[in-house]
């Protein structure tokens, strides 16, 4: 029988955030050795006007606890797209609990919002997220975003956080999961001139998402990209992070995104002030992997075409 709700007192004065600890303790004890709460445990998270329900007993659903999510909500950087470029889709690629679906829903306005997530435990949440948070014009597809579309492909389940799921696991104690996977031109076809903002968020497999918007990026003008860049990540999934930054850099305009836009930034373009030169990438990539602990640094990159039409 699954328990949907489950109430847990103290009989001895604890500070809360010690109370909080041991209840999760305990519950993930019940989740683990009786398996109790196999679809989670929910939890709703508020940030003023945005609200969030997560697994409890996920720590990745945790994550969002942190003061990055009001950071995120209250970033600037999507008003700056929205008045730079107006797109009509935006695709969520990594959706994990729904976030930025909701925040481009809310602060894009786009005709069409595409949220790609492989993890089948979070498409649940997802779904709840976007619904109670009044986003109607949304596609859910559950699938591995990848360079080719195809009816089978293997996701790797991180046994202790959804913030770091992958398409190739860390270890084999990891969950696999059969799902398809599609690419961004299948899901854009001819659509190429409108304009687009992707974020995406794979935990490494970068390359292969974008290796699948090939015809977009080459022939779209119109398109503006908000993409993690992990070297360890990269690295671990099979590609080489130098020689990825390097062909992105020769390709189009990357420049890293500062982690708070600053408060009198009136433009994208702006931002673009210091993209990244081909002769920048070693040092960029070496200052990454110092910037946390165990060569474990990341970044976002903002990427548009070198060229574009306003």
């Amino acid at each position: 029988m699954e328990i949907k709700n489950i109430k847990l007192e103290m009989s001895v004065y604890l500070p809360s955030e010690q109370q909080a600890m041991i209840k999760l303790r305990i519950l993930k004890f019940l989740k683990k050795h009786f398996g109790m709460f196999s679809q989670g445990l929910d939890e709703q998270l508020n940030f003023y006007s945005t609200s969030l329900v997560i697994d409890s007993l996920d720590s990745g659903g945790k994550h969002y606890q942190s003061s990055k999510t009001f950071e995120e909500i209250n970033s600037r950087l999507y008003d700056l797209i929205y008045l730079d470029y107006k797109p009509k889709t935006v695709i969520d690629v990594g959706a994990n609990y729904g976030l930025i679906s909701i925040i481009a829903s809310t602060k894009i306005r786009p005709e069409r919002l595409i949220s790609i997530e492989a993890s089948s435990k979070l498409i649940p949440y997802i779904t709840k997220n976007l619904i109670q948070n009044s986003v109607d014009n949304y596609e859910l597809i559950h699938a591995i975003c990848s360079d080719v579309s195809e009816e089978s492909s293997v996701f790797s389940i991180n046994p202790n956080t959804s913030q770091d799921n992958r398409v190739t696991g860390a270890t084999n104690k990891w969950k696999m999961e059969n799902v398809i996977s599609v690419s961004i031109d299948h899901l854009i076809g001819d659509e190429i001139d409108q304009s687009i903002f992707i974020k995406i968020d794979t935990q490494g497999f970068e390359e292969k998402v974008l290796s699948g918007a090939e015809n977009l990026l080459s022939s779209g003008n119109n398109w503006i990209i908000k993409s993690e860049f992990s070297p360890f990540l990269l690295n671990a999934q099979g590609t080489n992070a130098k020689t990825f930054l390097l062909s992105l850099v020769d390709k189009f305009e990357v420049v890293e995104l500062p982690a708070t836009i600053p408060y009198l930034t009136k433009s994208i373009n702006e931002l673009f002030q210091h993209s990244l030169l081909k002769s920048d990438v070693e040092s960029f990539i070496s200052h990454i992997v110092k910037s946390n602990a165990n060569d474990f640094g990341w970044v976002d990159l903002l990427i548009r075409p070198k060229k574009r039409n306003a």
